[in-house]
């Protein structure tokens, strides 16, 4: 439970970063099928999480595990400074 929600945590929740093209060695081209030794270079589209979420239903949400990660540290960082040195919260 997070703030309410049942959050259930998927490292499937990605999404494509920005694509660039790598150099591809004698090995990956003289032995690989389909079998093409002149094309030298390859694109490689790396995945990076998805920064949203996917809500299931009412009361429940998918997220990835890097995204909600990242929220919980924001929300102690926020819960923290709600707090002053002497310990009461601040209205």
């Amino acid at each position: 439970m997070f703030g309410g929600f049942r959050v259930i945590e998927s490292v499937y929740l990605e999404e494509d970063g920005e694509p660039y093209t790598v150099r591809r060695s004698w090995r990956e081209r003289l032995f690989t099928r389909p079998w093409h030794p002149f094309v030298t270079t390859r694109v490689v589209v790396p995945k990076i999480p998805y920064r949203g979420f996917l809500k299931l239903n009412a009361t429940t949400v998918v997220v990835h595990p890097a995204t909600l990660r990242e929220l919980r540290d924001r929300t102690s960082l926020v819960e923290m400074s709600a707090i002053d040195p002497v310990g009461r919260t601040q209205d």
